[in-house]
């Protein structure tokens, strides 16, 4: 029965206090999920005295709030409970939180593991990654379908992926081949970058088309993210029906496109592996060339620095094709600047007719300005071959410049390409006649695609170096924090003021403190292995195993001091005890480490004080009633002089 409830359980709840103190409000209040939870550990409380629940409760408005209720058992001087008094605040604001954090983390490790899978392809096809990763977004968003359309070179789209909820129809094998038109309102906005999350009851006039097909679908809200590869849209990633919930919904689009992007990549991921296979294809053609490359790979694979590989190139295109320069041109990071590196003094051994050369040679670098105009610019714009087979050799400057000061008349540049384009290009000159032919064209880009492989292989095995150093250097420091850290605990636990025992998850003692083993009477070894229940009268035994098997639970923590609690000591003397208690994760177990304190003398000294205080309290009634017979017969007294 609820005697009081306080003014301010309006303010949270919205009903009067007089609906919240009728019978079984509360209980019929609870949410369906939390009621057997709630109900379920009241038997607890009186054994405890005292309770933390979180649960949710029906608000006047029909929505539920999240509540933290503290109960206290509240006892009579003969240790009989009587009542129970608690607080109830509302944290629905920190729980809704808590949800939105926890979905945008998950959200975001899904995106991190389709990433990872696209990673872990080598080049093959990703389409069981982009299948997962649709069906785990639609689970966790509960939307009806998620889907992927993809732009072909006719302008037209087709549905690619996708995933539906149970009982809902994937409509894949109908949109193949839809047309930009029949997409209408929707596409303009998307082929712009842009994000759309639209409530199909919102739609414009002019999308009425697109309202009337999408409600037949019993579609209420779409979102449309562009799937964008190097700034150029390929398609667009779509959700019907998001539940977004706890999410807001710049969080949910902003994941979104994180997601829509790691697509586009996976879905380039698996063009790129489509045109590696037919380039492989090709090269299965041509014997000679594919040798020449594998030897070529073999050298660059024990290459040790750029210079080196710059070496290894030039001497196989010499031998091949006869070339006189070769230089490479890198693109920094800062996008106004460009790095040249030069190798001219490559030249034929004569003892065993290898070609050797300095690993070093002249590195020069060019700012952007400088580059203007020139064919090294036209490479890196184009990404293709420039050539004086295509171009007359006062087409540029730069081959002008080069063929005054050293003489060279024929020209081959190819770029070097990576995931984001040409990030540089490799040069070859020739002093002769005829310009180059197709095939050496061809043969100096196949180079120069090894010579890029193999530099980013380089640069990647340096970034790792530097990873794997950050790692340890990491590592080793975490160990130290770890290593201070025990050190720390073992040395409070030895020599805290309060007697300190760690129980293990089975009820025994695994490690005591000085203190403890001089409270108890125990020595080190004779308390390794004791059972708690040697530790307790006989008669508090199950009490304990409940606050053990609670705390380990995590509904127990912190103080339990009452006079109930009682400890024993080897001798069989007992003593009232101060229990503290805290679960701890060792090594991968949960432990219990409690601290437990003598009260005996304070509550006999508080006995004390309180019998003193009765005594006290007893004399000065008597004083008291002899002062007032002292005034009774003064007054009596004056009274009969008052007569006379």
């Amino acid at each position: 029965m609820v005697e009081y409830v306080s003014g301010s359980a309006e303010a949270v709840l919205g009903y009067s206090t007089e609906a919240l103190a009728a019978p079984r409000f509360w209980e019929r209040s609870l949410h369906p999920d939390d009621r057997d939870r709630v109900m379920g550990n009241l038997g607890a409380l009186v054994a405890d005295g005292h309770q933390v629940r979180e649960y949710r409760h029906r608000h006047a408005d029909g929505g539920y709030r999240w509540l933290r209720d503290e109960l206290r058992v509240m006892y009579d001087e003969s240790g009989k409970p009587v009542r129970a008094i608690g607080a109830a605040f509302d944290i629905t604001e920190r729980k809704v939180n808590e949800e939105r954090l926890s979905m945008l983390l998950k959200t975001q490790q899904l995106v991190s593991r389709l990433s990872a899978s696209f990673l872990s392809a080598h080049g093959g096809t990703s389409e069981s990654a982009i299948s997962e990763a649709l069906a785990r977004v639609g689970q966790q968003v509960r939307a009806h379908r998620v889907y992927v359309f993809e732009r072909k070179q006719d302008r037209t789209f087709d549905n690619t992926h996708v995933w539906c909820a149970e009982g809902i129809t994937p409509q894949l094998e109908a949109l193949q081949g839809v047309s930009a038109e029949d997409l209408g309102f929707f596409l303009g906005p998307i082929e712009q970058g842009e994000t759309l999350l639209v409530s199909v009851e919102d739609l414009p006039v002019e999308a009425a088309a697109e309202r009337e097909i999408l409600s037949a679908l019993d579609i209420e809200t779409v979102l449309a993210v562009p799937l964008l590869n190097e700034g150029q849209g390929r398609g667009f990633l779509a959700i019907d029906n998001p539940q977004l919930e706890p999410l807001q919904p710049s969080d949910f689009v902003a994941l979104m496109r994180l997601l829509a992007d790691t697509l586009s990549a996976g879905l380039k991921h698996t063009d790129d592996g489509e045109a590696l296979r037919d380039l492989n294809e090709g090269l299965q053609k041509r014997t000679e060339q594919q040798s020449a490359l594998l030897e070529l790979s073999a050298d660059l694979a024990r290459a040790e620095s750029l210079a080196d590989l710059l070496v290894k190139v030039k001497g196989r295109l010499v031998r091949l094709l006869g070339v006189d320069r070769i230089s490479l041109v890198e693109r920094l990071n800062d996008p106004d600047r460009y790095r040249v590196n030069l190798l001219d003094d490559v030249v034929a051994n004569p003892g065993d007719g290898r070609l050797v050369g300095s690993a070093g040679g002249r590195v020069m670098e060019y700012s952007a300005e400088s580059v203007v105009g020139t064919a090294l610019l036209e490479v890196i714009r184009t990404g293709a071959p420039v050539t004086t087979r295509d171009h007359p050799l006062s087409a540029f400057g730069d081959w002008v410049r080069i063929s005054e000061e050293w003489g060279y008349t024929q020209f081959i540049m190819t770029p070097l390409l990576g995931a984001d384009g040409a990030f540089g290009s490799l040069n070859v000159g020739m002093v002769r006649e005829q310009p180059p032919a197709a095939e050496e064209v061809n043969w100096v880009a196949q180079f120069a695609s090894t010579l890029a492989a193999h530099m980013s292989i380089h640069e990647a095995r340096e970034a790792l170096e530097a990873l794997n150093a950050d790692l340890e250097s990491r590592v080793e420091t975490r160990t130290r924090e770890l290593q201070a850290s025990e050190e720390r605990f073992g040395r409070l636990f030895r020599h805290a003021p309060q007697a300190m025992v760690m129980v293990d998850g089975a009820g025994e003692v695994v490690q005591s403190n000085r203190n403890a083993q001089g409270l108890f009477g125990y020595d080190e070894e004779g308390f390794a292995g004791l059972s708690i229940g040697a530790l307790v009268p006989e008669e508090l035994r199950r009490r304990y195993e409940d606050i053990l098997r609670n705390t380990l639970d995590g509904r127990s923590t912190g103080s339990l001091e009452t006079p109930a609690l009682e400890g024993v000591r080897r001798d069989g003397s007992r003593f009232v005890a101060d229990v503290g208690v805290v679960r701890l994760d060792v090594g991968g177990e949960q432990q219990v480490l409690a601290g437990v304190t003598d009260i005996s003398a304070r509550l006999a000294a508080q006995q004390a004080v309180s019998q003193s205080l009765r005594e006290k309290e007893t004399l000065l009634k008597e004083i008291h009633h002899r002062v007032k017979n002292n005034l009774q017969i003064i007054s009596s007294l004056l009274m009969l002089q008052s007569d006379q």
